[in-house]
């Protein structure tokens, strides 16, 4: 028996659409700043960060791990002042939406609590679970988990090495990003018609 599609599965997403929709809704870069994967076919093209990978989590905004590396108070200042950036509404800074761009310049660097070396910031991956395909119908969006894996790259003496955070977003931030995310959708549908 053929699964019925979900509305989030039917409407195929594209760089030049979202970038659309961000015309219309100047508020929601800061939903599309994590948007790397893009539907095609109806399949999710979404990586899967398996929880046995994580070391350790710390409830601070958002909950985050630090994998070795970097000391626990800097990834701590690097996921607050990630919430501030997004607060500031910096189209500059938060617009980037594909795999590889930075999503910090390099005068932020410092405010992130990290050195000037560590530059290269960017989203590498997203990952998006949600409970069942009916609770999304109901408009019930529980039990959403919302991974980012970040990738700073440090550079010296021309040696390059990286260091990665992986980030889940909390219960509530989870479910209003989603419902957003469905928003926009049902808005790109409006546009297209």
């Amino acid at each position: 028996m053929k699964r019925k599609k979900t509305e989030l599965e039917s409407i195929p997403l594209t760089v030049s659409s979202i970038e659309q929709v961000m015309e219309c809704w100047p508020d929601c870069s800061r939903f599309w700043v994590i948007q790397r994967g893009e539907l095609y076919d109806d399949e999710w093209l979404l990586p899967r960060i398996e929880p046995s990978i994580l070391e350790r989590h710390v409830h601070f905004n958002f909950v985050y791990t630090k994998l070795d590396g970097l000391h626990s108070q800097s990834g701590a200042c690097f996921l607050h002042m990630m919430g501030k950036v997004n607060e500031r509404q910096d189209a500059e800074v938060l617009k980037p939406h594909i795999h590889g761009i930075p999503v910090f310049r390099e005068d932020d660097a410092c405010l992130l609590g990290l050195s000037d070396h560590w530059s290269s910031i960017f989203l590498a991956e997203y990952d998006v679970r949600y409970l069942a395909e009916a609770n999304c119908a109901r408009g019930r969006w529980n039990n959403i988990d919302v991974w980012f894996r970040f990738r700073a790259e440090h550079h010296h003496f021309g040696e390059v090495r990286s260091q990665d955070w992986y980030v889940k977003l909390c219960e509530s931030e989870a479910n209003e990003w989603f419902r957003q995310r469905v928003e926009l959708l049902r808005l790109l549908q409006k546009i297209r018609e």
